[in-house]
């Protein structure tokens, strides 16, 4: 790890689990938990798993050397060396027991049997004959002749921690049929030569070589240099020394070629690492550009980042090229591009931006809050300007249940709408069906609100239309609530609306202040669909469930306007909050907002 140090290793968290699932089910502090990281992938994410690692990685190191030392001779000698040994032994059983258990976790998930799919792998191979004459000296078997080296196995362990060893794996893997090619020639080309300089020597009446698999083994005795003096026979014939002379140039064929695919390979996953390493570095800088920033001003309610940035901003700040920002976008997890207006009037797009967004989960991110009863939800963050930015300063600020669609959702090969999709309403009718872990994991969160919270689904109308649309699951233009059961919450809900839209104040960085009257519709956008978000969660949670359309004219206008719109729209979340107390305090629907008004 490069330039640590003590004052790093106290920086770092207790315990940071890599696989989401294993978060999910684990208790952050719970022993499985810390077994998890210590064998995960990541060796230097927190202080258990380096702790935990170095244990191990001493352990190895330990265990060589007493078996180098002491030649693979028994301890029972040493009393010293017999307890250190038995004390790794153990280490190791406890270890491979942990991979075993937690093989899900650990990279196998995917798999059929994860523990199966670990013992067969060649790490997992490695790892149990490493301690299998431990485990027979247990038992009281006694392990001679050859078989008393697997021991030695517990060095091969290391690779675990070396990174390079990783290298020639993929090198090896990236040129693997090239390499393969090659191999099967030479062994074809010396096979048939093999059979050429039998017959040969057959024909001038030498003895040499009693059959064509003894030339064979003679020509991989000649190509590695006879060090086993299997290749101590001279071909007679005039033939048999000409077909000699060719198996030395394909034994310079055999090593020489492969080893030059290797080099080639080994230079470009090197380029291509170097490559990777300075385009993290970039979109390292962006990610802090934006984490330090701070929208808004200091007299708006809610903490939150810059809405984006330009491209001509972000490249006179880092002196970076366009293709520099672009390989960092796409490369990063939470930066995405956007192409913009600057002035409506415009007919194409002339704004090239960034946008900085959250992820924690696989569709996005997700923060719950088990107090509370309000459930905000951005189902087209990945699509949809601004919405990513506003829908988050909310759910984080107000301190509700938040999911945000950040990534695209698939489902065999198609792409996933956003407030619609003929998916949400076959994921309602079948949810054990089989489907992408992103697009399961959304419809999971969002399925398990319970029926007596509140849904607001956030998204964006188009520019020709009001301010604000609210939704609630109505025909089309059709403001008579049908659904009697929850009459009264959605009217509570219509009249804090039409109650917080006029003269809504915000004072601008500038010291500015700013008064916006903003307008209102119901039910003409038209979800009244059996495809709609809104109401597969209507059905499945009988919550009540409504959708809050913001102008994108709105979305994408200056920050005095944006801001304003995100104080409104606030400000109506903040009365909703007060229609629930938290459910430490019974959690009923209230009508205080009612009674008030």
């Amino acid at each position: 790890m490069e330039n640590f140090s003590f004052t790093s290793f106290k920086k770092l968290p207790l315990i940071n689990l890599d696989d989401e699932n294993a978060s999910k089910v684990y208790a952050s502090k719970s022993i499985s938990a810390a077994v998890i990281d210590i064998l995960d992938g990541d060796l230097w994410s927190s202080k258990v798993s380096l702790v935990g690692n170095f244990v191990l990685l001493s352990s190895i190191v330990a265990s060589t050397l007493t078996y180098v030392l002491s030649n693979g001779e028994s301890f029972a000698g040493s009393r010293f060396f017999s307890v250190i040994d038995n004390v790794i032994g153990a280490i190791f059983i406890f270890e491979i027991l942990g991979r075993l258990r937690f093989a899900k976790y650990l990279g196998y998930g995917n798999r059929l049997v994860p523990p199966l799919s670990y013992a067969f792998s060649f790490i997992g191979m490695v790892d149990i004959l490493a301690v299998f004459p431990f485990v027979a000296g247990m038992l009281g078997w006694h392990i001679t002749g050859v078989f008393a080296s697997i021991r030695i196995l517990r060095m091969w362990r290391m690779t675990r921690y070396i990174t390079s060893f990783r290298g020639v794996a993929d090198a090896f893997q990236s040129r693997r049929d090239e390499i393969l090619v090659t191999l099967m020639a030479v062994l074809l080309l010396s096979l048939t030569l093999s059979a050429v300089m039998y017959h040969a020597e057959m024909a001038v009446g030498s003895n040499v070589f009693a059959s064509i698999l003894e030339v064979f083994v003679w020509s991989m005795g000649k190509y590695t240099g006879d060090y086993g003096a299997i290749a101590g026979a001279v071909p007679l014939s005039a033939m048999g020394k000409l077909i000699a002379t060719i198996n030395g140039l394909l034994g310079i064929a055999l090593f020489a070629i492969p080893a030059g695919i290797l080099a080639s390979a080994f230079i470009d996953q090197l380029s291509e690492e170097r490559r990777m390493k300075e385009i993290a570095e970039r979109f390292e800088k962006l990610h802090q550009f934006f984490l330090k920033s701070s929208g808004g001003g200091k007299h708006l309610k809610y903490k939150t980042r810059w809405r984006n940035a330009s491209f001509e901003t972000l490249q006179a700040k880092f002196v970076f090229s366009d293709q520099d920002l672009f390989e960092a976008i796409r490369e990063s997890p939470s930066l995405r591009f956007r192409a913009m207006k600057s002035s409506p009037e415009l007919k194409y797009n002339d704004t090239r931006i960034v946008e900085f967004f959250d992820k924690n989960c696989s569709y996005g991110y997700r923060s719950y809050n088990r107090e509370s009863h309000i459930h905000l939800v951005n189902p087209i963050g990945n699509s949809e300007r601004g919405i990513s930015h506003f829908s988050a300063t909310l759910g984080k600020c107000l301190n509700t249940n938040y999911y945000s669609r950040e990534v695209p959702l698939e489902h065999k090969g198609d792409l996933v709408g956003g407030n619609k999709s003929i998916y949400y309403a076959a994921y309602l009718k079948d949810e054990a069906g089989k489907y992408e872990k992103p697009f399961q994991d959304f419809m999971t969160d969002l399925f398990s609100v319970k029926s007596d919270d509140l849904v607001v689904i956030l998204s964006s109308a188009a520019s020709g239309r009001s301010s604000f649309v609210l939704e609630y699951s109505n025909a089309n233009e059709e403001t008579d609530l049908t659904v009697k059961a929850q009459k009264n919450r959605v009217e509570e809900i219509r009249k804090i609306m039409k109650d917080s839209l006029s003269n809504v104040h915000y004072r601008s960085p500038r010291e500015v202040n700013i008064n916006m009257d903003f307008t209102m519709e119901e039910n003409t956008i038209g979800i009244d669909d059996d495809h709609s978000l809104l109401k597969c969660i209507s059905k499945k949670t009988e919550a009540i469930v409504v959708a809050i359309y913001v102008n994108i004219g709105l979305l994408t206008a200056d920050d005095d306007a944006y801001y304003c719109t995100l104080t409104a729209l606030g400000q109506i979340i903040k009365k909703l909050q007060g229609l629930y107390p938290n459910r430490t305090n019974g959690g009923e629907w209230s009508s205080a907002y009612s009674a008030s008004t």
